[in-house]
């Protein structure tokens, strides 16, 4: 009797596992996901039609293409070195691009996508591309309008239809404001770590000034260069010392 329960019990465990992944107990798919056979999910190779979890990366390496499906309406699409999770917080969905390429078709079911600390959202019917490339950010719009806001933004932001935007995204940015938004500084979340209102005359202080001094011309040709990445990309790596540091002469 022993024996004939074990068997029975390999015998249905081999049927369970010949219908592929098993969903995971207690939490719902966020939908479907699809590519060719360089795609990789949480490190492992994708099978075909594989359900998307909270939590779990896409990984699209080189030219390979992978896409989710969110609802017969909602699709994204990754390529070019892409790397993404995909999160679910309440009823909303968004994914995190990490680095690549991801177009996004909206549909009943919008999908937000985050890059750097950024947050970019579109309504039904929109369609748009963000690439992420190092610190920089570019969105551009082929169908409808998108917002972009966070990441240090001072307010969001409309990317309209036929529009390529570029934002060195920071998370909190320095200076607490985007150079490109055109408005005005926004104190942060983030403290500024001011040395000199410790000491005025230290060496670290020094290096301060120096640096603010610095970022100022940057925070410049950032915002009067919106399709050259190089200004942006200079801005968030050396400025990120001055997150939430307002007092910048611009």
């Amino acid at each position: 009797m022993r024996l004939s329960t074990t068997r029975y019990l390999g015998l249905s465990l081999s049927v369970l596992l010949s219908f592929g992944p098993i969903a995971q107990a207690g939490v719902a798919p966020v939908g479907t996901l699809s590519g060719d056979n360089k795609v990789k999910v949480n490190g492992k190779s994708l099978t075909s039609s594989q359900l998307a979890f909270p939590g779990d990366t896409i990984e699209a390496p080189g030219a390979a293409m992978g896409s989710i499906e969110i609802s017969p309406n909602s699709v994204a699409r990754f390529t070019a070195a892409a790397r993404a999770s995909v999160e679910r917080s309440g009823q909303e969905v968004w994914l995190g691009l990490q680095n690549g390429y991801v177009s996004v078709h909206e549909g009943d079911k919008p999908v937000a996508v985050r890059a750097h600390g950024g947050k970019i959202t579109a309504a039904s019917g929109t369609v748009f591309d963000v690439a992420q490339v190092k610190d920089t950010t570019t969105v551009t719009v082929v169908k409808g309008s998108a917002i972009i806001s966070e990441g240090g933004l001072a307010a969001p932001r409309v990317v309209k239809q036929g529009e390529n935007v570029q934002v060195a995204f920071l998370e909190p940015g320095p200076l607490g404001f985007d150079p490109q938004s055109g408005g005005t500084s926004k104190k942060s979340e983030s403290t500024c770590n001011d040395p000199c209102k410790k000491d005025g005359n230290s060496k670290e202080c020094k290096e301060f000034k120096a640096l603010k001094k610095q970022c100022t011309p940057l925070r410049k040709s950032c915002a009067v260069s919106p399709k050259d990445p190089k200004p942006c990309q200079e801005y968030g790596r050396i400025c990120r010392p001055l997150a939430g540091c307002v007092d910048i002469t611009v």
